[in-house]
């Protein structure tokens, strides 16, 4: 079937009406995206600017902390020596002998040559340096190629020895390189050659060795430090020292009720008496029974017919007594024999228990010997395959040697601490860590602040704001503010407040209204007495009968402010239960006034 002009156009314009489509949501997404982005970096702003005093702190500890480990660090001077590396081959000399650039696996393998423990322990041994040869100081020898030179690098706090360092270095490598090209004969070659794959099949051999002993197993070492039967056993453990305790504990208390039992006294300072409510009943008969016996030997004759009953209750109470303990001493026996049939049901579970962590054990054991044949297997081919590789390398040049290029110079200045690259980091981590802390304490921030948040929050309806007068005045004054400066803006604010409660609450019919006025804060200028006096003024000047009264009993803040404290008024209004319309006074303005 043909396909019409027509047919092709629309289908073009449909594919270009998808594609612009498809740009116009990118586009979208990508405002979207800086919109949002702008909004986040607002924030954070916000919060800097909030929590500036937090954030200072934070800055300038972190950079008194980095000024104090940058003071603490050791002065190190820096020199290096540099070393030509020639690498001649027949392919590569032109037709006037000049030396071509030496690849990058040579200038690796220069620079672990370097590094080796031979050319170290013969630094040392030159310089007299016994860090070096212990490697104490390592991190202080640095070797770095650039192009054919070879520079070698000290680190010391003595910037002569740190130049002697590097020119022993310098002369060390030297001499161990042109050792190696000497010795590098072709029986080594044919040795590396045959070990290098032996020791790959031990390595692999010992790994599938360690691999099937896994799975023929199914030992986990990663879930043998938290295994359930470990952890059984270390609770059983745990148990059946607990339980041994108790049984000692039992059995020195049974002792010493056996070596006591005629001594009443004694036993009743035992714990176990102390909390037997019998056993205190019959002590504090017998108590009673002597304090009565005396009182009686003191009225009548030994030989009285009172006396004698009193005794006759006093050997009663404490053969009774005798046997409370007696009871008490098996009660202790059964509780011991008790104990122990649970120790001995403990010891049987702990034999089952332990006979199958002791297999566990013995399978880590043999883990651990596999494993550890496996790394060593593993070592002993990498680093003999590892020089295999340098040698392969080395032996692509027709010769190569090492010669002396630069001596290195005592440093004039110190390399270490780099006084400006800390104080940078630790500017950029104090302002990181001052802008997440920021953050943090406005994100937990619930402090409400302006009339929408609390609309947000509280889901209540804000009817008028009051502004604040600087500079704040007396408490005199500010009580009295509206009425004595209506034409200010903190007058016109509470004539905002008194129009808006007026047409909500001034149409309706019925008893008088009562408001309420409480604060967060104790100042003059945000305070109940503020509010209150100002807001009552308000309604007075429209002629509203309106009672102001100090509720406050605590500080009557308002009557000290309208001079009318120590007055009768509210306080004993209360503790009367009577009305008095004596007590309230009228202000300036035709306000009443209850202190």
């Amino acid at each position: 079937m043909e396909r019409r002009p027509s047919d092709v156009l629309d289908e073009a314009s449909g594919d270009r009406g998808l594609a612009l489509s498809n740009r116009t949501v990118a586009k979208i997404e990508k405002e979207r995206s800086h919109t949002e982005e702008a909004v986040a970096f607002r924030k954070v702003l916000h919060a800097l600017v909030r929590h500036k005093l937090v954030a200072l702190v934070i800055m300038l500890l972190t950079i008194a902390a980095t000024a104090i480990y940058t003071s603490i660090q050791p002065v190190l001077y820096l020199s290096a020596a540099g070393v030509l590396i020639e690498n001649l081959g027949r392919n590569f000399i032109t037709g006037e002998g000049q030396v071509v650039a030496i690849s990058g696996d040579a200038a690796k393998a220069q620079c672990i040559l370097a590094e080796s423990a031979p050319v170290i322990q013969k630094v040392a041994e030159t310089c007299g340096v016994r860090e070096l040869a212990s490697g104490a100081t390592l991190e202080k020898l640095k070797a770095r190629v650039e192009g054919q030179i070879l520079y070698l690098e000290a680190l010391d706090e003595d910037p002569k020895r740190a130049a002697m360092i590097a020119n022993a270095w310098s002369a060390a490598f030297v001499d161990e390189m042109t050792r190696r090209m000497q010795s590098s004969s072709l029986y080594a070659k044919t040795y590396l050659d045959k070990s290098v794959p032996e020791l790959r099949r031990d390595w692999i051999a010992k790994q599938e060795a360690l691999t099937r002993f896994e799975r023929e197993t199914k030992f986990d070492a990663r879930e043998f430090e938290r295994h359930p039967t470990r952890k059984r056993y270390e609770d059983l453990c745990a148990a059946m020292n607990a339980k041994r305790l108790e049984i000692a504990s039992l059995e020195a208390e049974k002792e010493f009720m056996d070596e006591k039992a005629d001594s009443l006294e004694a036993l009743a300072e035992t714990t176990r008496a102390r909390s037997d409510s019998r056993i205190q009943r019959l002590l504090l008969q017998l108590d009673n029974g002597r304090a009565r016996l005396r009182e009686a030997s003191a009225k009548y004759k030994p030989e009285s017919p009172e006396v004698a009953e009193i005794k006759k209750v006093i050997e009663d109470t404490e053969a009774e007594l005798g046997a409370a303990f007696g009871r008490l001493g098996v009660q202790v026996y059964a509780e011991i024999e008790r104990m122990r049939g649970e120790l001995h049901s403990l010891e049987k579970i702990f034999q089952e228990v332990s006979a199958e962590y002791e297999e566990m054990k013995e399978k880590a054991a043999q883990y651990k010997v596999l494993s550890s044949e496996a790394a060593i297997a593993e070592r002993l081919y990498s680093e003999l395959a590892q020089k295999k590789s340098e040698s392969e390398i080395t032996s692509r040049y027709e010769f190569s040697y090492a010669r002396p290029w630069q001596q290195a110079r005592e440093a004039s200045r110190p390399a270490r601490p780099n006084w400006k690259l800390n104080m940078l980091l630790g500017l950029i981590v104090g302002l990181s860590i001052a802008v997440l802390a920021a953050y943090g304490l406005e994100s937990i921030d619930n402090t409400i602040r302006t009339g929408k948040e609390l609309e947000r929050n509280l889901h209540v309806e804000v009817i008028g704001r009051i502004p604040l007068v600087k500079p704040e005045p007396a408490s005199e004054e500010a009580v009295r503010f509206a009425h004595e400066h209506p034409l200010s803006p903190v007058a016109d604010s509470f004539r905002n407040v008194q129009v808006s409660l007026e047409a909500m609450y001034g149409s309706r019919r019925g008893p008088g209204k009562t408001l309420i006025v409480t604060i967060t804060g104790p100042s003059a200028m945000t305070g109940k007495t503020f509010v209150s006096s100002n807001l009552a003024y308000s309604f007075a000047k429209l002629g509203r009968r309106v009672l102001l009264v100090d509720a406050d009993l605590r500080k009557k803040s308002l009557s000290a402010a309208m001079n009318r404290s120590g007055r009768p008024g509210f306080a004993e209004i209360l503790a009367e239960g009577t009305w008095r319309s004596d007590r309230v006074s009228v202000e300036p303005g035709g306000l009443h006034f209850l202190p």
